[in-house]
């Protein structure tokens, strides 16, 4: 494990990062409770009040925690109608919802209509609902899951008999979507971490969805990868161009400018589930023609939590490439953790990850021609018998005192005229040619082409001009975090907020398209960093109308 004199301040920041970022949610949470009702005192309803209010606070804390703006819902919604027995609506019954692990509790009543729902509803797997009305009997249906942006249609039928009576209900069934006309599945986190994927980034299961296909076209070849060497996701989805897509972490948008692939893959434990959503979707998409990729990680809970990973990979079981004379190192390690549970039970909870990945990778460098034993003395007649061109062409200039045929005389000793061929076949005196016998004497090189032999690799194949090698070291450094803090200020209003950090080195031995040809001595080293914060304020508020019932909304998460 590779440590660096920028990793431990690297580190420290992040860890101070956490804990200003909690304090700046408490502070919120504590201000306030007490600016609203100051603030009712210069506007008529208290309700405006509170969201002008809350709208404000929550940009102060985006602006003061650098976070990016979260557009798309990382929620869910329930909604549904409930009945009696003869299938009459059931008006004034209380719906309860309730989460076992955060203790989140909402409450709603059933309308006019029979119709009851709750918004903005924090995805998972733990919920449970209640309903309870006078004269039938108490319904408990647990085992509820929601994922991102789904509408859970939950109808309700109430059995006639004594309150304290009570039905259990089991929802651990598939549904149906009849609710969005939007198409696209969801890939749940359990999955993710059972999948044994080289590299562990969500992106290479992308290619899952129908429709969803690898890159398309020659002219849309990923340049920039995030997390050091990871898939950026640049796929086609039905057809559109592959930098067509949008790529969102918890809502905000997480696509580089150049490509319009992802700059953020959180760490695979971290990852609560994502969802592809390849046509129909929302107007709150916005721009892009392509797929969604919509990514949510899992928040904390009132229970303590974590989990310790290593995968290796060796190259004791490898064979070695056909072309290079010896094989390769290869040295994979990928490393981490995460921990979650409560700062204050039931109101504040945390998830926090980590992964390092450190990599030695033999390059190879495929079949290279070089010059042979001999040419590195200037003695070039072995070019024929090895299959390669001849010396040819005639010397340049006009037999000017400042041209090249002037300058060759001057190194070689002896006339050079312009116009005289180089060599031509039978020619073995400077009086036919400039170079009889293709030899080129060193006293005609130039300084810049004695000076770079030195960084050209003599031969080590049979032929005598070939050189293969898979010894230089491909190396590679990734460290990222992640953060996540929840607020429950009240059953109804939620400060979640995320942050991730990722620092990324790669040292390539071989410069790829920044050198003709892969010999050693001109290396690459290539640093990333990139970082994403957002929050959001998700409030869900009441208010009772003139049939009384309860009509429950949401605002857009700012």
């Amino acid at each position: 494990m590779e440590i660096e004199g920028t990793d431990f301040a690297i580190f420290i920041a992040f860890v101070l990062k956490q804990f200003v970022c909690a304090l700046l949610l408490l502070m919120l949470n504590f201000f306030q409770s007490r600016l609203l009702s100051k603030w009712r005192l210069f506007v008529k309803t208290g309700i405006v009040g509170a969201r002008v209010l809350r709208s404000l606070l929550a940009f102060l804390v985006c602006c003061l925690s650098w976070s990016t703006i979260a557009f798309a819902h990382v929620t869910a919604s329930i909604h549904g109608i409930v009945t009696d027995p003869s299938g009459g609506l059931v008006v004034g019954a209380r719906i309860t919802l309730v989460n076992e692990t955060t203790g989140l509790r909402r409450e709603a009543i059933t309308d006019s209509n029979g119709r009851y729902e709750f918004l903005e509803v924090p995805i998972g797997s733990s919920y449970s609902i209640n309903a309870t009305a006078s004269g039938f009997q108490k319904v408990h249906q647990s085992v509820i899951t929601l994922t991102v942006n789904q509408q859970f249609l939950d109808d309700l039928h109430l059995a006639i008999g004594n309150v304290t009576q009570e039905i259990q209900v089991s929802s651990d069934v598939t549904q149906v979507e009849t609710s969005s006309t939007q198409l696209g599945n969801v890939i749940v986190g359990s999955s993710i971490v059972a999948m044994p994927l080289n590299g562990r980034s969500y992106t290479d299961l992308l290619s899952l969805q129908a429709g969803v296909i690898p890159v398309a076209s020659s002219s849309a070849i990923a340049t920039e990868s995030p997390s050091g060497d990871l898939d950026p996701g640049i796929l086609s989805v039905n057809g559109a161009r592959e930098n067509g897509n949008a790529f969102l972490v918890n809502g905000g948008d997480v696509n580089e400018s150049r490509d319009n692939g992802t700059s953020i893959i959180p760490t695979l434990d971290a990852i609560a589930e994502f969802k592809i959503l390849t046509n129909n979707y929302d107007a709150e998409y916005r721009k892009f023609a392509g797929g969604i990729i919509n990514v949510v990680t899992k928040s904390g809970t009132n229970h303590v939590n974590g989990n310790v990973f290593e995968f290796l990979r060796n190259d004791d079981l490898d064979a070695r490439n056909y072309f290079d004379p010896t094989r390769g190192s290869f040295k994979q390690n990928q490393f981490g953790g995460t921990v979650e549970g409560p700062i204050l039970r039931n109101r504040l909870f945390f998830f926090n990850d980590y992964q390092g990945t450190r990599l030695v990778f033999g390059e190879s460098s495929g079949t290279v021609v070089v010059p042979s034993t001999s040419e590195r003395t200037g003695n070039f007649s072995d070019v024929s018998s090895l299959g390669l061109p001849s010396l040819t062409g005639d010397v340049e200039g006009l037999n000017a005192p400042d041209d090249f045929a002037s300058t060759l005389s001057s190194r070689l000793g002896y006339a050079v005229s312009a116009g005289e061929p180089y060599w031509f076949s039978g020619c073995n005196s400077t009086t036919q040619c400039v170079f009889p016998g293709e030899v080129i004497p060193k006293s005609a090189w130039s300084p810049a082409a004695t000076g770079t032999l030195q960084f050209i690799p003599q031969a080590n194949s049979p032929s005598g001009f070939n050189w293969s090698s898979g010894s230089q070291n491909e190396t590679l450094r990734d460290d990222k975090w992640g953060e996540r803090i929840d607020l429950n200020r009240t059953q109804s209003d939620r400060l979640p907020f995320y942050y991730n950090f990722d620092d990324a080195k790669i040292l390539n031995p071989f410069a790829g398209a920044n050198t003709p040809v892969n010999v050693p001595g001109f290396p690459a080293l290539t640093k990333n960093r990139s970082q994403q914060a957002n929050n959001r304020d998700t409030y869900a508020f009441e208010s009772q109308n003139t049939s009384g019932s309860t009509t429950r909304c949401a605002p857009t998460p700012a």
